[in-house]
């Protein structure tokens, strides 16, 4: 026949087996493949196989090799044959080995592990070589010599052509890893399931039941093909005595049943375990009887650590030996009940067992087969804990007894029990393995690692990763991937490995050769390796060394990823920042923060990561800096070393693109729950000065930040440092001088950055659309920053007109919120009044040029309402609040001054004032204010006592005029001299004034009260009064109102205007000025001028006080309470001390009191008067200012002080002593001020009334004269007789005349009210009760003297209008009668 057909061998000593060597195998595969038949094909399989299993081969009943050397033909033939035949055979032999572990030993012993390298070698099919790596790993990973991995790493080593791996080495490399990763014990018992394959135990005298014991092994379970086999149920361990009592478990299918027999003859319980066991798979079985006294004993089941059964059970209660214990079988030893598989170490424990301790030994592994004495007998790495609950003593003194397949002499099993341990058998504790059972020691993969020398044979692999492919062409691999995967395989796998890579460096080393191989060999699948490892680390105990190698040599090593595609860099910093951080975070025994540090990325981001240098690589910077966002946030904040590092890089790098993120990386920080601790380590490493540094970029997004980073650094610092930095560096200076050299315009969003450090509520957010929205709750915390603001807006601006415009609006929401803060809260007020050059810098808010007309009107109407505000807080609360006021007027005089000057005017002062202020000392600046306004002090002062001689103005008005009055005889005689006009007083060098920006870097120490400290203006005239007449002047006296010599000048005889310069075409700008307004010598700073901002200064706070009194007035109370209440001394005695001030300034700008009288008197020519009441409007002062000219403003001025003078002096409820004797002023001093108000107030009004009376006489006169004229010329044509008509007409203007004279009563009721209110009460002085009583008899007498005179100037004009009337009748009585008579 052609078929070729096998006859089995008969006799068992002519097997083929023991026929066949290697030449004969070759022969044999040389014939077949030289047959004369076409050529191999299916019919060829089937003989073969029936040759190895010794039958009929069948999956379900034969798969047992019986003839090994077949397996060797299979493999002669393989290479001869086509493709799908290959598939096939390698398939088959694949599924013999998974379905008997004797078939892998059987195969094992032919070495086969070289004969599978040469097919890998030869094979072109990725199919075929894909089996064959599937053989390789079954045969290594069962057992693997060191001659066999030798081989195998050779075959990776070299190759047929240099520069070029070797065929399918991804393959083979993969393959390695799962042999790594093969868990399998390497030592173990194999039951073959013959009849009688088991072990038998000795006999136990006692079996331990108190209080129970603990079964725990390593199985694997085959299935038996024999198909009569319909009752298989194999028994994994049977410990019972001779009558049956005990416990036991065997296998139904792949379900687990415990049995427990606790009487003799009864039916045991059973307890069927929920889990299945899937054949040819290694399980931990695990077994504990717990017997309880209060309650049911119990059993529990664990399978690889796990719980999977608890069930009560009734324990056996005996004292017979348990002689029937095996492993493997029953008693009865029959076929159905032998076990088919492999057990490893076997271990019963006199204890119950805790599932921690349960998971610990599941931890441990199936290689495991010692005694639990000592921790090195692991090369698991085990948790500390676990090591304790293993190690501690506990386990090991509860073994009862142990074999291992190992622990074998012959058929004999050695208890391998701790010694010290008692024994519970009755003689010998050694067991005994029947025939069937074998003991089985295989070599692992790692084992034969070790051996060969480890980890490190595989680093030569990775310079050959550049090398091509033998077949890239059918698929490519990724082969450092799959190199660094078998590295940490293999470390993951022995802690021995692990810390050899840890010894050797071996990472440090692998990212060497990474670095020289081309960036294809750097994937996302390598990143994803590398942390899948870290992760691994992290959660070991001794992984922190090597974890720290990978982070250092891998992770973070930017020489390394910089040349790697950008999507893989993005990959692998996003995967640190994301899960990674995640993942450190949940491992409380190790910091990523410590293995890489906040220095090393930063150097990464500025060596290899710029954004000059690589624009593309935006994503990865950024996830860089969430690293480092991260690492600063966690735990208490920053550290110092990270501190410093950021710094450093702050302060290095100089483009301003890397700069901003990082800037902005450290402002997140200080706002965030640590901030306060960030911020401390950051005053502590001196950050401020790179924050200084920040300000002077051209960028306004990171000036924007820096300036958010000071002021949440001065929001968090204690008390101590922000004083230092306040006081010491003077860190406001500094701020103003960087940004100042940035040249920054101030923009909406740099505005409310400021705004925020002003208010000390900083905000992470920059808001650049909309003005921020004021809380009234906000409290000015640093004042000097108003002084900044005042000055960049001032400063930093563009002559566009949008620009102009903004900056309108700038200037007013600024004035707009202090003002707002002022009114809500006093602390506001204070804080402002610490702030020195106050008024100044609501000077220069105030004045924009180029602005338009409604826009300067608005300022000046904000920086006037501002000025209330805090004058009116400093009238109510404070004891010397009256000085603000002189303060505030001086300030504005010296302002408006200082800006008419040239530039180079200003410039040639101010160093000329800085050479007298080096070389004289430290002067007072209240002397400074108080002599230039010395003049204008002075002049008021005569005007108070300007009626006190009768015979000046009485007598010759020429004299009158041109002549200054004779001073009271209380006066020093030096206070009538007239001071010389040409030549003012000279202004004392001295320091620069503390009213102007000084902006020094020492910074200067505030007061703790608003007023403690003597101001700069606190002497000047502000409200140009000077004090009073009768004061006795000092002028070594400190007092703000005697600071200037009492030098007094007539009002009426010398106006109060001044020269003032002329402005220029280019208008300064307002912090080109000098910073000491007072620091021009005695020619250039003119002597003090009311001007338009003044006066209305000085309306709107009359009006506000005169507010406060008709509120007193319309209260309840009376007001002599109101007064004599304690919470108003502060508002008494400063409007005493203020009406002290501004009463005879007021006198003066309505012309002053004897030239008022003087006009009155010389108005008895009353067709003259109303010419003489013009010329008294154009005396005064106010002629000369554009909206304050009219006489109606001056007269509202002098009513409203009157109005305060009528109720604090004049009433009697105010002790006026105190204020005169601070203000030098004789007793009854502030009286004489209030009768001079009284008496102007009541001449100008006769005045006025004497006009428009004067008008409306004229008026009516003309109209009746007119009437009578036309009547009497009617009539005389009609020749009727009109005597009575002309009579009655003649009565009418008498009438008129009477009715004239009537309404010009010389003093109305209310004047004689407050003319008693003025006469002194008890305790004043006789010198004080003269001075006022010879000034009323004087008034009074001067007026009923002029009102003489206009009654006699009265009858002259009516003869005269009479005898004009007289004539004018006869003339028509004489026409009446030549033509009665010619009738």
């Amino acid at each position: 026949k052609h078929e070729m057909s096998w006859s089995l061998p008969t006799s068992p000593g002519a097997t083929l087996s023991g026929r066949l060597n290697a030449d004969n195998i070759k022969q044999l595969s040389s014939l077949i493949l030289r047959s004369d038949r076409p050529g191999p094909n299916n019919a060829l399989i089937g003989p073969i196989l029936e040759l190895l299993v010794g039958g009929p081969y069948d999956l379900r009943q034969r798969v047992t090799i019986k003839e090994p050397a077949v397996v060797l033909l299979i493999f002669e033939l393989l290479p001869s044959l086509p493709e799908d035949l290959q598939l096939e055979l390698w398939s088959t032999l694949e599924v013999l080995l998974h379905r008997s572990l004797w078939n892998i030993h059987t195969c094992q012993s032919l070495q086969l592990v070289e004969k599978c390298l040469e097919h890998l070698k030869i094979t072109k099919s990725k199919k075929v070589a894909n089996h064959v790596a599937s053989m390789l790993e079954i045969l290594v990973g069962y057992s693997v010599s060191v001659k066999e991995l030798k081989a195998i790493m050779t075959y990776l080593y070299t190759s047929e052509q240099p520069m070029t791996w070797s065929s399918h080495s991804s393959t083979l490399i993969r393959t390695m890893i799962n042999m790594a990763m093969n868990k399998q014990p390497d030592v173990f018992f194999n039951f073959s399931g013959s009849l009688g394959a088991a072990i038998t135990l000795p006999p136990l005298s006692k079996w331990p039941t108190h209080p129970g014991f603990s079964f725990s092994t390593w199985i694997r379970m085959e299935k038996p093909f024999d198909s009569q086999r319909d009752y298989y149920k194999p028994v994994v361990y049977w410990f019972r005595t001779g009558k049956g009592l005990g416990f036991s478990a065997h296998l139904i299918g792949g379900t687990l049943v415990l049995e427990t027999t606790n009487k003799t003859h009864k039916k045991p319980q059973t307890h069927a375990v929920e889990f299945i066991f899937q054949s040819y798979q290694w399980y931990m079985l695990t077994v504990v009887y717990s017997r309880n006294h209060l309650r049911s004993s119990e059993v529990f089941c664990f399978v690889n650590g796990s719980q999977v059964l608890r069930a009560d059970v009734t324990l056996p209660n005996t004292d017979s030996v348990f002689d029937k214990c095996f492993l493997g079988t029953s008693p009865a030893a029959t076929p159905d009940s032998t076990f088919l598989g492999q057990m490893a170490a076997i271990y019963v424990f006199s204890d119950t067992l805790s599932p921690e301790r349960i998971k610990a030994l599941y931890k441990l592994g199936p290689c495991y087969k010692n005694h639990f004495s000592l921790k090195a007998e692991s090369d698991v790495v085990l948790t500390a804990q676990e090591k304790k609950l293993l190690f501690g003593g506990h386990l090991s003194s509860s073994v009862l007894f142990s074999y291992n397949a190992k622990a074998v002499d012959g058929q004999l099993c050695l208890d391998t029990s701790p010694l010290e341990n008692q024994s519970s058998f009755v003689h010998s504790p050694h067991a005994t393995a029947l025939e069937g059972v074998d003991s089985v020691v295989t070599t692992s993969f790692i084992s034969a690692l070790h051996s060969l020398g480890g980890a490190q044979v595989l680093l030569p692999l990775f310079s050959q990763l550049d090398y091509a492919h033998a077949n890239a062409k059918e698929y490519g691999d990724n082969m450092s991937t799959n190199l660094l995967s078998l590295l940490f395989e293999i470390a993951r796998s022995s802690t021995i490995h692990l810390q050899q890579l840890v010894q050797m460096k071996a990472l440090q080393l692998v990212s060497y050769l990474l670095e020289k191989v081309s960036p294809s060999c750097l994937s996302s699948e390598l990143v994803s390796c590398i942390f899948e490892f870290a992760r691994h680390l992290m959660e070991i105990p001794n992984g922190k060394e090597l974890l720290q190698q990978l982070m250092e040599h891998l992770v973070f090593c930017p020489g390394l990823w910089v040349k790697a595609n950008v999507k893989v860099q993005i990959q692998l910093y996003d995967s640190i920042a994301t899960e990674f951080f995640t993942s450190c975070l949940d491992n409380s025994g190790l910091s990523l923060r410590e293995l890489v540090g906040v220095a090393q990325l930063l150097y990464i981001l500025q060596e290899h990561y710029s954004v000059t240098t690589a624009s593309a690589l935006t994503g990865v910077r950024s996830s860089v800096l969430l690293i480092v966002e991260k690492f600063v946030s966690q735990g208490e904040g920053i550290k110092p070393d990270e501190m410093e590092a950021i710094l450093n890089y702050l302060c290095t790098v100089p483009e301003e693109e890397n700069v901003s993120e990082v800037l902005c990386l450290l402002l997140e920080c200080t706002f965030s729950d640590v901030g306060s601790a960030v911020v401390k380590m950051f005053e502590e490493q001196n950050g401020l000065n790179a924050a200084m540094k920040l300000l002077a970029f051209c960028s306004e997004e990171l000036t924007l930040k820096a300036l958010k980073l000071v002021g949440n650094t001065l929001h968090k610092s204690s008390t101590s440092h922000r004083q230092h930095l306040l006081e010491n560096v003077g860190i406001f200076a500094v701020v103003k001088e960087k940004l100042l050299s940035a040249g920054q315009p101030v923009s909406m969003a740099m505005f409310n950055s400021l705004f925020e450090i002003l208010v000390d509520c900083p905000s992470p957010v920059i808001t650049d659309s909309h003005y921020l929205p004021l809380d009234l709750s906000h409290v000015i915390v640093f004042p000097e920053m108003l002084a900044v603001m005042t000055e960049l807006i001032s400063l930093l601006h563009t002559s566009l007109s949008d620009w102009v415009e903004s900056d309108a609006m700038m200037r007013m929401q600024l004035l707009s919120y202090v003002a707002s803060l002022c009114v809500q809260h006093q602390a506001n007020c204070k804080a402002l009044l610490q702030l020195k050059e106050w008024q100044h810098w609501c000077l220069v808010l105030g004045d924009l040029p180029g602005a338009s007309e409604e826009d300067s009107s608005n300022l000046q109407e904000m920086v006037r309402r501002l000025f209330l505000v805090i004058l009116s807080y400093c009238f109510k609360e404070e004891s010397d609040g009256w000085r603000v006021w002189v303060e505030t007027v001086a300030m504005q005089h010296a302002y408006s001054v200082v800006k008419g000057m040239p530039d180079d005017q200003v410039q040639k002062a101010e160093s000329q004032f800085l050479d007298q202020s080096t070389s004289s000392g430290t002067n007072s600046a209240v002397d400074l204010l108080s002599e230039s306004q010395t003049s204008f002090l002075g002049e008021a002062g005569k005007d108070r006592e300007a009626v006190s001689n009768p015979e000046t103005t009485c007598g010759d008005t020429r004299t009158a005029e041109s002549k200054p009055c004779s001073n009271d005889t209380n006066n020093d005689s030096s206070d009538s001299a007239e001071p010389n006009r040409s030549s003012p007083s000279p202004l004392v060098a001295g320091p620069p004034s503390p009213l102007a920006f000084d902006f020094d870097r020492g910074g200067r120490k505030l007061p703790e009260s608003p007023l403690a400290v003597k101001r700069s203006c606190s002497g000047g005239g502000g409200s140009g009064s000077g004090g009073p007449s009768d004061s006795k002047v000092s002028s070594e006296n400190n007092s703000p109102l005697l600071q200037a010599k009492s030098k007094t000048v007539d009002p009426l005889d010398r106006p109060i205007v001044s020269k003032t310069f002329s402005r220029q075409d280019s208008v300064p700008s307002p912090f080109l000025i000098p910073r000491n307004p007072f620091l021009f010598s005695n020619d250039r700073m003119p002597n003090f001028v009311w001007s338009t901002e003044h006066l209305k200064l000085l309306e709107d706070f009359l009006e506000l006080l005169h507010s406060w009194l008709q509120k007193w007035e319309s209260s309840p109370k009376t007001l002599e309470d109101h007064i004599g209440d304690e919470s108003n001394r502060f508002l008494r005695s400063n409007t005493a001390h203020f009406l002290g001030l501004v009463s005879d300034t007021v006198v003066a700008l309505n012309g002053g009191l004897k030239s008022v009288i003087g006009k009155f008197c010389k108005s008895a020519d009353l067709n003259k008067m109303h010419e003489d009441s013009m010329a008294v409007k154009r005396t005064h002062s106010l002629e000369r200012q554009s909206t304050c000219s009219s006489l109606r403003h001056c007269r509202r001025l002098l009513e409203l002080c009157l109005g305060l003078s009528r109720t604090m002096v004049l009433s009697g409820y105010l002790k006026l002593a105190i204020v005169e004797s601070r203000m030098k002023m004789d007793a009854g001093g502030m009286h004489r001020q209030a009768v001079r108000l009284l008496l102007l107030a009541s001449t100008l009004k006769c005045l006025e009334a004497c006009e428009e009376d004067q008008k409306n006489f004229h008026k009516e006169r003309r109209d009746i004269e007119t009437l009578r004229l036309e009547c009497s010329t009617v009539l005389g044509g009609l020749g009727i007789k009109h005597s009575s008509l002309n009579n009655y007409l003649q009565q009418c203007c008498e009438r008129s005349k009477e009715l004239l004279f009537e309404s010009q009563c010389l003093f109305s009721h209310e004047l004689m009210q407050l003319l008693k209110m003025v006469v002194p009460r008890e305790g004043e002085s006789k010198q004080s009760i003269q001075q006022v009583a010879n000034l009323l008899v004087y008034y009074l007498a001067v007026m009923c003297v002029a009102q003489y005179y206009r009654i006699l100037e009265g009858v002259g004009w009516e003869d005269e209008v009479s005898s004009s009337t007289t004539a004018q009748e006869s003339d028509v009585g004489r026409k009446e009668e030549g033509g009665g008579g010619g009738g």
